[in-house]
C-alpha cells in the first residue's frame, strides 16, 4: 500500500510521516471498506503527529520528530495528506480486496454493440477512410509535419470488440484502452502492418490475432503477446473479474447468458493518433504535435460514439494529449480521475505505458510492483467509481 512512495510532496514533513504511517501499519490487516480504511489512517496519523488531517484548519502545522533538515523541514501540508495521500491509500488499499472473480454477474447487450459499431464505421466511412481511401483532410499536413526522413502509417481505425456494451451486477461497464498509434513495424512482420486498416481489419488483428492466436507467453505452439497488449490482458482480467495470470483460461469470461467470450472481445482499443511517424525500419514513434492537433477532433467523435464508462490512458504523451476531450473534473489520485463526456461521467485511469522502461514497466508480468502498487488498485477503485450510480 505505501510503495512505491509518492513523486511529490506538499512540504519536506510528509516523507517522514508516509515512512512513519507505513511502519506503524506494517503488520496491521486492511479493513474490509474504504471508511475503514481512511478512518484507520486518520486515527494513525493523529497518533502520530498530533493532527486531525481531516479537520485541520491550518495548512501547515510543525513537528519536530519530521524534522530532518531543509527548508521546511518538519512541516506536515495537510491539504496534501487530505485531497491526495489519504486519498491515494485509501484507492490502493481497495486494490488488495478485490472480490472472488465469478461473483461479479456479467451481462452482455450485443444490440447495442452492433448499433455502435455502425455509427462508428458510419463517421469513419464519412471522414477517414472510403473504399480503401485514406480521406482525412489533414492528412497531408501531418504527413508533411513528419521529422525529415520519417516513415508514415496512415489511417488505423479503432478495434470495437463485439461484446464491448456490457453490464457489470446490473450496471453499464464499456472499457476503452487508449494507446498513441499503432505504430510502424520492422522486421518480418512489417508486411502486416498496412495503411488504412479497416474496422473489421483491426477487430481480427486485436481478437483473432492478438487475443486467440497468441498467449500471454509463448507456449504450445503459440507466439507470445508483445508488452503493450500483455500489459493490456493484465488490466482487463483486472476489471472483468477473472483474476491476475497468465494461464489463457483466465482470459475468458462467462456471461450470465450465451457463450465465453474473449477479454479482448469485451473493449476497445482507441489509439490518440490514427496515423503513425517515426524512423524508418523502427518501431518506436515520433509524431508531431501537429498529428496531434489534427487528430483531436477524430479521438473525441470516436468517444463520443463509444461513450465509455472507464477510459484507461496509456503512457505520459497519450494522457496529457487526451485532456482536451477527458479534462479533469474530480481528481481523486495522481492515476485516476473524473471527467464528464458529452455530459456523462467517465472514469479515467492514467498509467505509463505497458512497454515503458524501469520501474514503471508492467507488461511483462502480472505481478511487476507497478501493477500492484498502481494498476491494480487503481483499477479497483475506478471499478467502484463507474458502478456508483
Amino acid at each position: 500500500m505505501f510503495t512505491p512512495a509518492p513523486e511529490q510532496w506538499g512540504l519536506r514533513g510528509d516523507r517522514y510521516l508516509w515512512q512513519a504511517l507505513r511502519e506503524a501499519l506494517d503488520e496491521t490487516p486492511v479493513p474490509a471498506t474504504d471508511d475503514g480504511v481512511d478512518n484507520l489512517l486518520a486515527t494513525h496519523i493523529e497518533d502520530l503527529a498530533g493532527v486531525d488531517i481531516r479537520r485541520e484548519v491550518q495548512e501547515a502545522v510543525y513537528r519536530e520528530q519530521f524534522a530532518h533538515g531543509g527548508m521546511s523541514s518538519g512541516h506536515i501540508h495537510v491539504p496534501t495528506w487530505r485531497d491526495r495521500l489519504l486519498p491515494l491509500l485509501v484507492a490502493r488499499a481497495a486494490g488488495t480486496r478485490v472480490p472472488d472473480p465469478w461473483d461479479r454477474q456479467v451481462s452482455v447487450d450485443l444490440r447495442a454493440t452492433r448499433s455502435r459499431i455502425a455509427r462508428l464505421n458510419r463517421y469513419v466511412e464519412s471522414n477517414l477512410l472510403s473504399d480503401g481511401q485514406f480521406i482525412c483532410p489533414s492528412y497531408q499536413q501531418c504527413r508533411n509535419s513528419r521529422h525529415q526522413g520519417g516513415a508514415f502509417r496512415e489511417g488505423i481505425m479503432s478495434h470495437v470488440g463485439r461484446r464491448f456494451d456490457l453490464t457489470l451486477d446490473g450496471e453499464p461497464l464499456r472499457i476503452a484502452v487508449v494507446g498513441q498509434e499503432s505504430g510502424l513495424a520492422k522486421g518480418p512482420s512489417a508486411a502486416r502492418y498496412l495503411s488504412g486498416v479497416t474496422m473489421e481489419t483491426r477487430y481480427q488483428q486485436v481478437v483473432n490475432g492478438s487475443g486467440l492466436a497468441h498467449r500471454y507467453y509463448a507456449q504450445d505452439g503459440y507466439p507470445g503477446r508483445n508488452p503493450h497488449m500483455r500489459g493490456t490482458t493484465t488490466a482487463l482480467r483486472l476489471l472483468l473479474g477473472t483474476g491476475l495470470g497468465t494461464d489463457y483460461e483466465g482470459e475468458f469470461v462467462l456471461p450470465t447468458k450465451g457463450r465465453r467470450f474473449h477479454l479482448f472481445d469485451g473493449f476497445a482499443l482507441v489509439n490518440r493518433l490514427l496515423c503513425s511517424a517515426g524512423p524508418p525500419g523502427g518501431s518506436q514513434g515520433r509524431p508531431t504535435g501537429t498529428m496531434a492537433r489534427n487528430c483531436g477532433a477524430h479521438f473525441s467523435a470516436t468517444l463520443s460514439i463509444l461513450e465509455p464508462t472507464i477510459v484507461i490512458l496509456q503512457g505520459t504523451k497519450v494522457a496529457k494529449w487526451a485532456t482536451g476531450v477527458l479534462a479533469p473534473e474530480r481528481v481523486h489520485t495522481e492515476h485516476l480521475y473524473e471527467a464528464i463526456l458529452d455530459g456523462r461521467r467517465v472514469v479515467v485511469c492514467r498509467f505509463s505505458h505497458p512497454s515503458a522502461h524501469g520501474t514503471i514497466r508492467w507488461g511483462d508480468r502480472p505481478d511487476a510492483p507497478y501493477v500492484a502498487n498502481v494498476v491494480a488498485p487503481t483499477l479497483q477503485a475506478a471499478l467502484q467509481l463507474s458502478l456508483q450510480t
